[in-house]
């Protein structure tokens, strides 16, 4: 009989298993990605008394600094064919920085958007939009599929679109596998990607060969890769890894270097480079937890702030990204 612990992440990857993934939001490591979506949160509440919806989600997205005033921005937001605009009239600045919220009332329903844009001079951009008393059933593509539902396998699941759209400079959309918790459905997995949460990088100018990176952030894998894992039909001490930092040369690890915990299921990995420096690599593959610590590197030869990160697992991901970073006055701190 399988430990609870195993029954739990099986349901959680029968839950997806189903899911139609959005490919392209995977690149080849080659060819980082400038704008992209990450949701970090989001709860929509279903009551069976009609009009009475409310949502609330938060997360980040990236875009080049000063692409767009915030001042004068519309922003349209979409779950499913359910939308919400806020015109550049909307708009107030919150304090004396690059925050900027909007409240639009009808009647008892209302939304209220808040944007933190540019953070410290980044590319990163947060966001929270909540709404209450709102029909947002209706607009939705499919119903929630319940114990004794024919149609679909995983009862309680829901997996609408949400949809960020700024004038004509921004638009990305992700599919959010949501479970029912009762009348409430509740984010639980967002298609295949690496979604990068935070950056820290620190540089020595005096020492060569001193600076250090540490890159925390979800890997969501394709649900059948999991399954796979999980049943063992993946040998995962199979899986290697690339790791692409800058300019860097790429950090290979070699198939069967990685530990693997069949309890946590998890790949981890710690070693030296052949220049001196440190990497360790740690992957929670299926609640998803990622954190790649590379040091005693030279990252001296970074411009304008900017850098390119790609991360692979042999046979389960690829992806890489570019990021605008938040630099100190000496550029001996830079994070995202």
């Amino acid at each position: 009989m399988s430990s609870p612990r195993r029954y739990v992440l099986t349901v959680l990857a029968a839950a997806i298993l189903a899911v139609p993934l959005l490919t392209s939001a995977v690149q080849a490591q080659e060819t980082f990605q400038t704008q992209w979506l990450n949701i970090s949160r989001m709860t929509v509440s279903f009551p069976r008394a009609s009009g009475r919806d409310s949502f609330s989600t938060q997360g980040s997205f990236n875009m080049n600094p000063d692409s767009i005033d915030p001042a004068t921005a519309s922003v349209q937001i979409f779950i499913d064919e359910w939308s919400c605009t806020f015109s550049a009239s909307d708009w107030r600045q919150v304090g004396k920085g690059r925050t900027y919220a909007a409240k639009l009332k009808e009647g008892t329903s209302f939304v209220s958007a808040q944007i933190a844009w540019w953070i410290g001079g980044s590319s990163r951009c947060n966001f929270k939009f909540t709404g209450a008393r709102l029909d947002i059933q209706s607009g939705l593509y499919d119903p929630w599929y319940y114990e004794d539902s024919s149609e679909d396998p995983t009862p309680g699941s829901r997996r609408p679109y949400f949809d960020l759209s700024i004038n004509s400079v921004f638009e990305e959309s992700l599919m959010v596998t949501m479970l029912r918790h009762g009348g409430a459905g509740r984010m639980v997995y967002l298609p295949e990607r690496y979604a990068i949460d935070k950056v820290a990088l620190t540089r020595n100018l005096t020492k060569p060969n001193r600076d250090s990176i540490t890159v925390t952030g979800r890997l969501f894998i394709d649900p059948e890769t999991m399954l796979a894992l999980i049943y063992g039909d993946i040998d995962p001490y199979s899986i290697g890894a690339v790791v692409t930092i800058g300019s860097l040369p790429p950090i290979w690890i070699e198939p069967g270097s990685m530990k693997w915990s069949w309890y946590t299921c998890r790949l981890s990995y710690s070693g030296t480079l052949p220049t001196g420096g440190k990497v360790s690599i740690s992957s929670g593959l299926v609640l998803g937890k990622t954190v790649v610590s590379v040091r005693n590197i030279d990252l001296s030869d970074i411009a304008d702030n900017t850098l390119g990160v790609g991360v692979e697992f042999t046979d389960v991901f690829s992806g890489g990204y570019q990021l605008i970073l938040q630099s100190n006055a000496k550029g001996t701190a830079l994070k995202y």
